[in-house]
């Protein structure tokens, strides 16, 4: 079974800004549910974000607030954000196929979207904001997968691989660690996997916020080979990071939890070749593909 899922940043942010504005009118909690007739817990909920909060009830709760119009335009901004999934709607049943529960994976993305810097390894294949669309076709379509796709819903999901790439590349600090078995899986074909190699080298060359570090086979065995895991860091809240399984992601958000991910991979960094020498041993491995 999965850990629980992190609650979504933008109804954090949504909670944060409704506590700030209790506590700016110097209000109890107890006061705000006697009014509404709400359960203390019920409002603690709210603004720890484990719950979301209906649109009948923020229009309650602004309501005996008596906010400006400004004020109320701003809550209710932070409120339609976080009930959205921006440019994840169109994706929406992609996202209910997938290989493990689409609530998850709809997470993940969405904290992939919010986050600043991004740091992942990948031990299988290339990471999927690194793919092209061809290798990432081939992945989905592949026969020896139980899960067998229609052509219309593997053109779904490489869309969604390109469109995650769209709003990320760029703008995310994206620091990736690759095993160099990656380098030799030739997913798809031997010409696919070359062009795909290749077109790791050309986003890290165009992309100065994109670092690839391969870490070799002389490195012999190390720290984190058996399971891929990633670590999301944000402006406005703390990191947390990811185990990826079978079953879905084990979330961690423990600041231990988080502050050990990070030191592993730090290691992982320093096992690995620097960037200028991992594109080195990828365009190596372009030349022996042919």
């Amino acid at each position: 079974m999965n850990e629980p899922r992190p609650r979504s940043l933008r109804r954090r942010r949504l909670g944060n800004a409704l506590r700030d504005l209790r506590e700016n009118h110097h209000i109890q909690i107890s006061e705000i549910a006697a009014a509404l007739d709400w359960s203390t817990s019920k409002v603690s909920r709210i603004e720890t974000a484990q719950i979301s909060i209906s649109s009948h009830d923020l229009a309650a709760l602004l309501g005996y607030y008596r906010l400006t119009d400004d004020k109320r335009h701003e809550i209710e901004q932070l409120a339609e954000a976080a009930s959205e999934h921006e440019w994840l709607g169109p994706f929406a049943s992609v996202l209910r196929g997938a290989p493990w529960p689409g609530r998850d994976y709809a997470t993940y993305l969405q904290l992939e979207a919010s986050a600043n810097l991004y740091r992942q390894t990948a031990l299988v294949h290339v990471p999927a904001l690194l793919e092209t669309a061809d290798y990432a076709r081939a992945i989905i379509a592949d026969p020896s997968n139980p899960v067998q796709h229609t052509d219309e819903d593997i053109d779904r999901r490489v869309a969604l691989r390109l469109a995650r790439q769209e709003h990320a590349l760029g703008r995310l600090d994206f620091h990736a660690i690759i095993d160099e078995a990656v380098l030799h899986r030739e997913i798809g074909s031997r010409q696919l996997l070359a062009e795909q190699l290749q077109h790791i080298v050309s986003v890290m060359e165009r992309e100065p916020k994109v670092t690839v570090q391969i870490i070799p086979f002389a490195a012999g065995a190390y720290d984190a080979m058996t399971a891929s895991f990633g670590i999301f860091a944000f402006e406005d809240f703390p990191a947390l990071a990811y185990v990826e399984q079978f079953a879905g992601f084990t979330w961690l958000e423990r600041e231990r939890e988080v502050r050990d991910a990070e030191q592993r991979f730090a290691r992982l960094s320093s096992l690995a070749l620097p960037r200028n020498e991992s594109v080195s041993l990828i365009t190596e491995r372009i030349a022996v593909l042919g």
